[in-house]
This record gives structure tokens, C-alpha cells and sequence, in this order.
């Protein structure tokens, strides 16, 4: 971890969005290769990729069921728990259908309608994630999305991962396909004889996954496109150096591109947090991954409390602890968060699992503009309007005024030959 002045930081801005790059070719040729050829270019994108031979993506739910009544107890306790909780802080997100009239009889409204079909995406192959299943699946069903459908890459049995089709079950989710990378967006995307395409695809993927996202989007929907896990850590003098020294290493055993800032005015808390990081580091598995993502573990050192929270929302940072001894007066200074955890016992690590709130959140930055995944993702809102004959004949003329102006004939008569007494005429 290295400790460097606030003014001397840099974010880094990657320019490269709209240039074709090696990652792009190789999903668009994928994603071609499933227009053309369905199920036969998934399988031996499978072969290719995962080294798995398929004839079949999808679960048995009878495997399903036997995952389930077999798992660790502890396991589906946890779950359970975990899942109780998400439903208890999504439902407070679910919207109503509303309808108004006005003083001229004018009634207008919002009608709220699941999306039909979502396709939830899990990281699979040698990881398993059932915590990915519940941030993902429950939001959608306290929407009421008539169909849900997970795919995640298939291990060397060619099935999904155990704790992954446990979490599944828990849900009630009966269609699991044991398909990944770039080859399971597109058979979401746009369909295969096996898997019938969805409307929304969400989840979190690899750099492929991401891709693959990114081209599908338009003709279906996705959540976003996620970037790798990161966290800011706000202290103070009152801060404990080993636990944010635990949390900083939490984010990044994630992936090698992980990154951990951690953000003072005391350079001694700073270098505190440096010597247990070292300590910590040590003691830890997944060096392949840490050995390289600790060189994205950072100490900022503001020189103001101003430089201070100008830095919190430049990062606009995924995660964003406050360990500082009045986190709620900080709070109301921070626009730019994914997920904010206010206090150093409200490590970010309970909202990965259990705490209720999402773990699915904008990152690189794009927190400025971005939210976590929520209820609000699953539904559409379709505007509805009345209008009465007699304000209908009074706003006419209006129409008629305005679409003139924009040289748009058409609609200035359709809105005229309605003041006719015979449309006949």
C-alpha cells in the first residue's frame, strides 16, 4: 500500500470505449455464432472455453432438489437468513401504479408492469456464488417478472456449481442452464432450440460477460456494465487500522483489478493502516490474485476536510465505508456512492451477504449517474393518459400551433379534423 497526497492522484480515464479492441472481436464472433447456429455454436463455445462437453445446458430440477435436501445445514440457514433479509429491504422499493385527474377532467398516470422474461447471470466454472442469486433473483420476484431464468458456467460435470443451484431452489427458480461467458449472453440474447431469450439480462461476468452486455444492449436490457470491485474507506483519528486494513484486503481478493483507497486527513492513521496491511497481506490465500491487486491498495491524504469530501465524490467509488467518529454528519456530504456503510462496524462485507441491501452497484465512477440493482430494474413504467372531448377541442388549436412551427403537418390535422362535427367531411 503505498500513501500519497490527494492532488497527486490521478483516476485513470480510459478512452479506448469506442475502438474495436482483441476482448470485442472475439465476443461479436461469438455472439454471431449464436444468431447463426443456436444451440451448436453454444456447445462448442463450451468445449472451447470451459473444456466441457455438453449435449444439454439445462438443470435437472430433480438434481436440484437433491443439491438442496443434501446441502449443509449451516449453508441453507445462512441462506435462508440471507434471503429473509434482501426481501425485507427491497420490498421498500416496490412502486404502485397511479392515476390522477386534473380541474379539467385531464386524468393521467403511470402504469407499473414487471418485465416478462429476465435472465440473471452468475459467475460460475470454478467460483460459486449463491449470494449472487439472491441479490439478483429476489428483487425480480418482489416485481413480479413472470419468468426468471439463471445461467452460469457449467463445472467439469458440466452442471452448475452446488451452492449456486441450492440458492436457486431456495428460490423456486426451476430453469438453470449451465452456460457462461460471452456464448450464454448471446443464447439470452437473442434465443437458441434450448434457451428462449429473454427481455433484461443482469449479473455480474468477466471482461467477456461485460462485452457481451454491452453489444446485446437494444435489443435487450441489461443492468449495467460492471467493472472490477472497488472501495473507498473514509477514517478519521477514531478508525481501527486493522479493520480497515481487512476490509481494504476483503475488496481485493476479488481479481487482480480490484481496488482498495483508503482516504484521511491523519497521515498517521495512514500509515498505520499501511504497516497492518503488510501484516494481513501475508496471512492470506489467493497471493496469485493479491500480489498483483495490492498494488492497487491506496492511501490517500487529504489536506482539508473540503479535499476531503471533494475526493469522496470524485471517486464515486462502488463501496464506500465511513470509519470516522460522526459518520452520519459525513453522510450528508457524500453524492457519489454505490453502497455507503456508515460506521466501521458496518463493514461492506455484510452487505456482500446478509445485511439486505444489494451488492450489484455501479462502479468505475459511474456511481455519478448510476444505482445498486433494485426492484426498480424489473419494472417498466408506461405513462397513461384521458383526455375529455371538451379539453380535447379546447388544446387542439395548440397542437395545431406547435406542430406547425416544427413543420409537422400530419400531426397538426390529426389533432384538427377532431374539432369537425362530421369526420366524414
Amino acid at each position: 500500500m503505498r500513501i500519497i497526497k490527494t492532488q497527486d492522484y490521478r483516476l485513470e480515464t480510459n478512452l479506448n470505449l469506442f475502438k474495436e479492441d482483441t476482448i470485442e472481436t472475439r465476443v461479436k464472433a461469438i455472439l454471431n455464432d449464436v444468431i447463426l447456429r443456436k444451440d451448436l455454436a453454444c456447445i462448442e463455445a463450451t468445449q472451447r472455453f470451459d473444456k466441457v462437453s455438453m449435449k444439454s445446458f439445462k438443470m435437472d430440477l430433480k438434481i436440484m432438489k437433491k443439491r438442496f435436501e443434501e446441502a449443509d445445514p449451516q449453508l441453507i440457514e445462512a441462506l435462508k437468513l440471507a434471503k429473509s433479509r434482501i426481501e425485507a429491504y427491497h420490498i421498500h422499493q416496490l412502486e404502485q401504479s397511479w392515476e390522477v385527474s386534473d380541474e379539467d377532467g385531464v386524468r393521467y398516470g403511470q402504469k407499473i408492469t414487471p418485465i416478462q422474461r429476465v435472465g440473471v447471470y452468475v459467475p460460475g466454472g470454478k467460483a460459486s456464488y449463491p449470494s449472487t442469486v439472491l441479490m439478483n433473483v429476489i428483487p425480480a420476484q418482489l416485481a413480479k417478472v413472470e419468468e426468471i431464468v439463471i445461467v452460469s458456467a457449467p463445472n467439469e460435470f458440466g452442471e452448475v456449481a452446488q451452492s449456486v443451484s441450492v440458492a436457486a431452489y431456495l428460490c423456486g427458480i426451476e430453469e438453470v442452464y449451465a452456460i457462461g461467458g460471452a456464448q450464454a449472453i448471446g443464447a439470452l440474447a437473442f434465443g437458441t432450440e434450448e434457451i428462449k431469450k429473454v427481455d433484461k439480462i443482469v449479473g455480474p461476468g468477466n471482461a467477456y460477460v461485460a462485452k457481451a452486455k454491452q453489444l446485446v444492449f437494444g435489443h435487450v436490457g441489461i443492468d449495467m456494465i460492471a467493472g472490477p470491485s472497488e472501495v473507498l474507506i473514509v477514517v478519521d483519528d477514531s478508525a481501527k487500522p486493522s479493520w480497515i486494513a481487512a476490509d481494504m484486503l476483503a475488496q481485493l481478493e476479488h481479481d487482480t483489478m480490484a481496488s482498495a483507497i483508503v482516504l484521511s486527513q491523519s497521515e498517521d492513521v495512514l500509515k498505520k493502516v499501511q504497516i497492518e496491511f503488510e501484516i494481513q497481506l501475508k496471512s492470506l490465500p489467493r497471493q496469485e490474485i493479491l500480489s498483483e491487486s495490492k498494488n492497487n491498495a491506496i492511501g490517500l491524504l487529504a489536506s482539508s476536510f473540503e479535499d476531503l469530501v471533494e475526493m469522496i465524490n470524485t471517486c464515486a467509488s462502488e463501496h464506500c465505508e465511513l470509519h470516522v467518529s460522526e459518520p452520519y454528519e459525513l453522510l450528508k456530504s457524500v453524492k457519489h456512492a454505490g453502497s455507503i456503510f456508515i460506521g466501521d462496524t458496518s463493514a461492506e462485507v455484510f452487505g456482500d451477504y446478509c445485511a439486505g441491501v444489494n451488492h450489484t452497484l455501479p462502479t468505475s465512477r459511474t456511481a455519478r449517474f448510476a444505482s445498486a440493482l433494485g426492484v426498480y430494474d424489473f419494472v417498466k413504467r408506461s405513462a397513461t393518459l384521458y383526455y375529455p372531448e371538451d379539453v380535447m377541442r379546447k388544446h387542439a388549436p395548440v397542437v395545431n400551433t406547435i406542430a406547425n412551427e416544427e413543420g409537422l403537418i400530419a400531426h397538426a390535422k390529426a389533432a384538427m379534423i377532431r374539432l369537425k362535427e362530421d369526420n366524414n367531411e
